[in-house]
């Protein structure tokens, strides 16, 4: 799915009037059944990016059964954020290196930024929870694709498990062309929420 890498790419096959017929769900999760959703309707969100901001189009569908609702979101972004994951990814970045936590967000530029330090902080702590849970799978999921992983060691060796996803990214980007381009961050939070949509109540 090259079109949800990245803002340009979504742009290009989303927006009003059109959506890849992929992100259709084909199964309720509310009455369990396997049917067609039916589209319901769009909403406009804006998203903040690392250099600019975006409006971008969000496609509703709807159960025929149950009339349950799900919208998919592309994979740069999460559920009820305005930051996509770049900038996660880039204060995260920023902090392994050394950098507070506080002063990587300052650095930020608008119309994203500045970032507070409480935002920071809850965008590590979310992170931090994230790999405590998932690392075992991410991990087997690495080297299952790409076994041939060099870990660095000695003077390169990284200080923490985020810190070593960062190193060995590069590896795995690249050996895989569908991921040019694309954060780990943004990599890592598909793995786990894609292909499934983000179910939303009716009317949200």
């Amino acid at each position: 799915m090259d079109w949800d890498n990245n803002v340009q790419a979504y742009l290009s096959s989303v927006d009003k009037g059109k959506y890849p017929e992929e992100i259709r769900p084909k199964y309720c999760n509310k009455c369990c059944k396997e049917i067609f959703f039916h589209h319901h309707a769009h909403y406009s969100r804006m998203v903040y990016l690392l250099a600019s901001q975006q409006e971008i189009i969000i496609h509703r569908f709807i159960c025929p059964c149950c009339r349950h609702t799900e919208s998919y979101l592309p994979s740069f972004v999460g559920p009820g954020r305005q930051a996509a994951w770049e900038i996660h990814e880039e204060i995260l970045r920023q902090n392994d290196r050394g950098v507070p936590l506080d002063k990587a967000g300052e650095e930020i530029h608008p119309p994203a930024g500045p970032f507070s330090s409480k935002t920071t902080a809850r965008w590590k702590k979310y992170w931090d929870q994230f790999l405590h849970n998932k690392e075992t799978f991410i991990w087997q999921w690495l080297l299952r694709h790409t076994p041939h992983l060099a870990i660095p060691v000695g003077k390169q060796k990284a200080k923490t498990a985020l810190g070593l996803l960062f190193k060995i990214w590069p590896q795995k980007t690249a050996e895989n062309a569908g991921l040019k381009g694309v954060g780990l961050l943004q990599r890592l939070y598909s793995l786990f929420n894609k292909p499934y949509p983000v179910a939303v109540a009716v009317g949200e």
